[in-house]
């Protein structure tokens, strides 16, 4: 929890009046504990608000308006936790509505930044190139991968309209979120728009980096996904019948780089 003081005076009509002054909610928390509440390190988050900073300082007539730090601490914690805002605005001393607009705030400006250094990209320099398939080979083995596939369900409150087709297997409401990421643990492509019942495949062939890859616009490579995707000269998927030593390390080394990438205990931290 963060520290406070408490400052006690006498307003212009002589009421008592008694301020809150926050302290840098980092200031008590260790290096682990800070990557633990808002998946990044210290050093990630200085740089977050360096690159954000100047889009979260707006005119208030609030005597202690919250600083950059204090809005985009509030909204990583709701962005890894996705609990109550109240629980968001308890945990840093605000009000709900405070913890609404600083995660609004937060949102809105990583949104319109031009900075490279937030933007989800897909390797397609001959630098890049080399250096993502450089690390994902040192993963397990497997050469000229560009990136880790996968889905995920991301829960969401049920729609008023087309209702059942946000139903996902799981048996609750959610959007099929598809991700491709890299050794560093970073997303280079994301595609967030189909309803939890949508199958992965299905999601693949419809984005814009599936049917780049299926145009032949795209770098030499791999992607890996599981066997929910269809095998493709670009998208290797697990052998389903091994017959031989070299289909088992073909497997062992196509699941061992998707399980770094995305079962990983380990954080992701800003390069």
């Amino acid at each position: 929890m963060a520290a406070y003081l408490l400052l006690v005076g006498r307003g212009r009509n002589g009421r008592r009046v008694v301020a809150q002054r926050r302290s840098d909610p980092l200031d008590s928390l260790t290096d682990e504990e800070v990557v633990s509440r808002y998946r990044l390190n210290r050093r990630g988050i200085q740089k977050l608000v360096q690159l954000i900073g100047g889009g979260l300082e707006r005119p208030t007539k609030r005597s202690k308006a919250l600083t950059p730090l204090q809005q985009v601490l509030t909204a990583l914690r709701f962005f890894a936790t996705g609990t109550f805002q109240s629980a968001i605005g308890d945990l840093h001393g605000i009000s709900q509505p405070a913890a609404s607009r600083a995660i609004s705030a937060v949102a809105a400006a990583i949104a319109a930044s031009d900075d490279p250094e937030l933007a989800v990209s897909f390797p397609h320099d001959p630098v890049d190139v080399r250096r993502t398939q450089q690390e994902l080979f040192r993963v397990a083995g497997f050469p000229r991968v560009l990136g880790c596939l996968d889905g995920t369900m991301v829960p969401i409150l049920a729609p008023h309209d087309d209702e059942y087709l946000y139903v996902c297997r799981k048996g609750y409401h959610a959007i099929n979120v598809q991700a491709v990421c890299d050794a560093r643990l970073l997303f280079t492509n994301v595609v967030c728009q189909f309803p939890g019942s949508t199958h992965d495949s299905f999601i693949w062939r419809q984005s814009g980096l599936g049917t780049a890859f299926e145009s032949g616009d795209m770098p030499s490579g791999f992607i890996l996904g599981d066997s929910a995707y269809v095998l493709r000269p670009w998208l290797m998927t697990p052998k389903l019948h091994v017959a031989s030593t070299a289909d088992a390390a073909y497997n062992a080394a196509h699941m061992k780089t998707p399980i770094f990438v995305f079962k990983s205990k380990r954080p992701t931290k800003y390069e």
